[in-house]
């Protein structure tokens, strides 16, 4: 080894050569980084508003996001529609405070009979 990599170094002393040098690097990285199994979720969920599956509908969730990205990358017009439809049309799956909403009967307006000026503190 000193020989190869070192020359003209004089050395009283034998080497080992570079076979055992990996087999020594191989051992120490695998201490370091020991197998461990994956589980299914090896990340900590992320937050209250982030999507699941198994969660409540969210108006954007992958798929909504997905046929944003696909508009965007391809400029295709169609994309864009089939995305803006996703979103707009929301009578299956209802997520927005933002929705109008019909009231129903008569509507009568308030009208005061006595006004007066704010109070100051």
């Amino acid at each position: 080894m000193i020989d190869d990599y070192f020359s003209w170094t004089a050395s009283r002393v034998g080497g080992i050569g570079t076979d055992v040098i990996a087999q020594e690097v191989l051992l120490r990285h695998q201490s370091a980084f020991p197998e461990r199994p994956v589980e299914r979720h090896a990340l900590p969920v992320g937050g209250l508003y982030q999507w699941r599956s198994d969660g409540e509908f969210h108006l954007f969730n992958p798929e909504s996001i997905h046929r944003l990205q696909k508009a965007v990358r391809t400029g295709s017009y169609q994309a864009f529609k089939s995305y803006s439809q996703l979103i707009n049309d929301q009578s299956t799956n209802l997520c927005t405070l933002a929705r109008p909403a019909r009231v129903q009967g008569r509507r009568t307006r308030c009208r005061s009979t006595k006004s007066s000026p704010p109070r100051r503190s």
